[in-house]
């Protein structure tokens, strides 16, 4: 009996221990006695409705579906890497999809959701909203003007992310849609921490390449060159010396026997 109570208590402690691998469809009852928004947030006349109007969710679960788009194995691979981008970025990442946007257009429902949940001061949020005629989406960043992350997720890739993913969620391919995306940001991570890579003014990833890299390529293909044509000056400048010919050669071995047309072609050619 101890023993099957034993195997019972780990069996239960999994469960409650265990993290989550599901995308989270629960949400919470704000009122005003209790708005549950975190501890940073003055709530005021003017924007205690919005609050109130927010969906209230447990800010660790990262992925909410409330539109019910994923499978189960489809959530479970998402929030995989949605963990793995967190870890190596340090920022936040929150994706919801829904079908009400509770009043509030697409930006402002974005914004209210990560402003008014417990999520990290820096991170970024996307919305998807399949309720209309057209499908929409929207990414919202959460951090300073001057801060790397707004650098990193500039508004110039930002349009260009959703542009990218968006033809999957109109053709109702969500996984495709949520996966690109995570890559997307996480590459975008990736190649701002190389610093080598710039967004030019039409919003194109180029490489940077520092002023003083150029120069020292410059000088050591200089001086490449420059070694290259002494040694092949070197090479067609060749004479070898003898105190006596006669000791290098056999004249009793040699006939000359070359008209002056076959001299003349035989010089030409080695010139060539």
């Amino acid at each position: 009996m101890k023993k099957g109570l034993f195997y019972l208590l780990i069996f239960t402690s999994f469960f409650l221990f265990y993290p989550t691998t599901y995308a989270s469809t629960v949400t919470y009852p704000r009122t005003e006695e209790d708005f549950l928004v975190p501890a940073d947030v003055q709530v005021t006349e003017s924007n205690k409705m919005d609050i109130l109007n927010t969906p209230a969710v447990n800010a660790s679960e990262k992925l909410y579906d409330f539109a019910e788009l994923f499978s189960d194995s489809e959530e479970g691979d998402l929030i995989r890497k949605i963990q793995e981008y967190s870890v190596l970025s340090r920022y936040d990442l929150a994706i919801v999809t829904t079908n009400n946007l509770n009043g509030f257009v697409i930006g402002d429902y974005t914004n209210n959701f990560y402003d008014y949940n417990d999520f990290q001061n820096e991170g970024i949020i996307l919305v998807i909203y399949i309720g209309g005629l057209d499908p929409q989406i929207y990414m919202g960043t959460s951090a300073l003007p001057t801060s790397e992350l707004q650098k990193i997720y500039s508004d110039a890739r930002i349009h260009q992310t959703l542009a990218y993913i968006y033809k999957d969620i109109k053709d109702a391919k969500y996984y495709n849609a949520v996966d690109n995306y995570i890559k997307i940001v996480k590459g975008f991570f990736e190649l701002d921490n190389d610093k080598q890579y710039v967004v030019d003014g039409n919003g194109n990833l180029v490489k940077q390449i520092p002023w003083i890299e150029i120069v020292i390529l410059a000088s050591t293909l200089s001086f490449i060159i420059v070694i290259l044509l002494i040694n092949r000056l070197k090479k067609y400048n060749v004479v070898q010396y003898s105190d006596n010919i006669e000791t290098k050669l056999d004249p009793t071995s040699i006939r000359v026997s070359i008209t002056k047309d076959e001299q003349v072609d035989r010089v030409l050619s080695k010139a060539k």
